[in-house]
């Protein structure tokens, strides 16, 4: 049973990310919906800073599977607000297991050594995003990569540069590499 919901959702994501990409030429987007997604993110930076504004761009989004058809959905955000100390940045990863839990989630997982939210007092560059993406985009040892985008649009309004390919936050074979 479990092997064939597995399946199922990995299909319906196939479908959906074939669409995509199909229907758009400058935005790779996610194979599901993204307000639950923005407002996760939205309501955990704005909590934290006492419900200041926040503005949430969605950048990047990947989908990992392992031998046991668990299923990782990830999405990597680029976030603004304001502070008493001016306007600051922060870059917030969040994941799901669609087949266990819908709901979103902002935590630090516990056996990865990383944090998922990154604050700059300047618009983070093209390579502090590709760090912090790649340390949370990295596909696990006993994963495999299923599908994954960059929103090219957004990249490029947000942070000035080319957007890089999603392949290369998932790279297993980089110096550094914990998870």
């Amino acid at each position: 049973m479990k092997t064939q919901s597995c399946r199922r959702h990995l299909g319906q994501v196939l479908v959906a990310s074939a669409i995509a990409v199909q229907t758009t030429s400058t935005v790779a987007a996610p194979p599901w919906d993204l307000p639950p997604a923005v407002t996760k993110v939205s309501d955990t930076i704005s909590s934290t800073y006492l419900g200041r504004d926040v503005t949430t761009h969605p950048l990047a989004w990947l989908i990992q599977y392992d031998r046991r058809e668990l299923i990782i959905e990830g999405m990597l955000f680029w976030t603004t607000y304001q502070t008493s100390a001016g306007k600051r940045w922060a870059l917030v990863a969040i994941y799901r297991h669609p087949e266990k839990s819908s709901p979103w989630t902002v935590e630090d997982v516990c056996h990865y050594t990383h944090h998922s939210r990154e604050q700059y007092d300047h618009a983070p560059s093209s390579s502090e995003i590709g760090e912090f993406a790649s340390r949370w985009f990295s596909v696990y040892s006993d994963f495999r990569f299923f599908g994954g985008g960059v929103n090219e649009l957004d990249w490029r309004n947000l942070v000035g540069d080319d957007p890089p390919e999603i392949r290369e936050f998932t790279a297993q074979d980089r110096p550094g590499r914990t998870g």
